[in-house]
């Protein structure tokens, strides 16, 4: 049978004094003070000396078994981040994975938010689903949700989530680490923060001497965008499932297939909306980094602009044409608009057709698989007279 107790410390940390890093210790000991002890010296080698230990809770199983004790390290030595005890919303959610806990913990907290707010999670712990729950997920997180800093104008912000791969013998090691890692990926140019969302002692299953892990440690990157595109309206073009060895090659596999569609006429910029992650094992590729969803914003040239149609607009098409360039999903589009609209207009009317701007626009989609592309949102015009 598991014995549970519970401890609380002091405070667990401000923006003046530092910030706060989770830090799990599975320990085989023989009752709470001597887990205790144990937890705080663990988290004491990996923080080092001038980090404030808080011992907050402790699952403490009897001899012979795995103990778990949680201990909140209040440190000044990593980057710059959000502390997620100070200001923080902490939401729990079931589901059957991790990243749709992650969803569902954002979407839960939003209300706790102004509108608009740039929300992030910053601490998370995931267990089974008690079994006298009621519930079918297999999956119980806890996570902290605060806001974080809107970018400057002319940059942009992406976040590379590590996951299962930084181990190191001290905080400082496993930073170095991660910020190798993101230079990998995002270049030398870039500035990076790094982000522990938890660190714990290492399982054996990762077979390396290194005393400590982290499972989620997110490096996020402030890069440099032009800024056309935050003054301009775009449409956007999302693509699933990238990989690639760096951000840049991500980035030109996504804006290759947006400039399939679109032609050489039109600019191009890639944004991570949902980040990048290190490529999940289920994934068949050699490259180390996946991204889930890739938008691709597209400012059209002048000559396509000067294209668009005019007219009243008298019927909007949702999600249902398909083709394999833009051309033929224009055709496509035109040929639903007449069946749709047979009888409602006049013999000599014409009707155009327009992927709209700001919404959907066309994207590559793999479960169609008899065309390439298919547009989410079209407006159909009419120049003329109706019926």
């Amino acid at each position: 049978m598991t014995i549970v107790q519970h401890f609380t410390g002091a405070a667990l940390g401000n923006g003046e004094t530092g910030t706060t890093v989770m830090f799990s210790a599975s320990l085989n000991v023989s009752g709470p003070e001597e887990g205790l002890r144990a937890a705080l010296a663990e988290a004491g080698d990996c923080f080092g000396s001038d980090a404030a230990l808080n011992l907050v809770g402790s699952h403490v199983n009897p001899p012979d078994r795995y103990s778990l004790f949680d201990v909140a390290a209040v440190v000044s030595t990593t980057s710059p981040q959000i502390d997620e005890h100070v200001g923080a919303v902490p939401v729990f959610v079931t589901a059957n994975s991790m990243r749709e806990l992650e969803r569902r913990a954002l979407l839960k907290a939003s209300g706790w938010f102004r509108s608009g707010a740039v929300l992030c999670v910053v601490s998370s712990r995931v267990e089974k689903t008690p079994e006298w729950w009621d519930i079918k997920d297999p999956f119980l997180g806890r996570f902290y949700i605060a806001e974080g800093p809107r970018p400057a104008a002319g940059t942009r912000t992406c976040v590379l989530t590590l996951e299962d791969v930084i181990t190191g013998n001290d905080i400082q090691q496993m930073e170095r680490r991660a910020r190798h890692e993101g230079r990998q990926f995002f270049g030398p140019d870039a500035e990076f923060r790094v982000r522990f969302r938890d660190v714990s002692t290492t399982p054996e299953r990762l077979g390396t001497t290194d005393r400590f892990f982290s499972m989620f440690v997110e490096v996020e990157a402030v890069l440099s965008c032009p800024p056309q595109f935050d003054e301009r309206p775009c449409t956007r073009f999302p693509v699933e499932s990238v990989t690639g060895k760096s951000m840049r090659q991500i980035e030109r596999r996504a804006v290759h297939k947006a400039r399939q569609f679109f032609g050489p006429g039109a600019e191009y910029r890639a944004v991570f909306k949902e980040g990048v992650r290190s490529t999940p094992s289920y994934i068949e590729t050699e490259d180390r980094f996946y991204a889930r969803s890739v938008v691709v914003e597209v400012l059209l040239n002048e000559a396509a602009q000067a294209d668009e149609p005019a007219g009243e607009r008298v019927l909007t098409l949702f999600d249902t044409i398909r083709g394999n360039s833009r051309r033929e999903l224009e055709r496509n589009a035109l040929r639903e608009a007449k069946r749709r609209l047979r009888g409602r207009v006049a013999p000599g009317a014409e009707l155009r057709v327009r992927l709209r701007d700001g919404s959907f626009g066309a994207a590559s989609e793999r479960r169609y698989a008899a065309a390439s592309y298919y547009a989410a949102v079209v407006d159909v015009y009419i120049s003329g007279h109706a019926a």
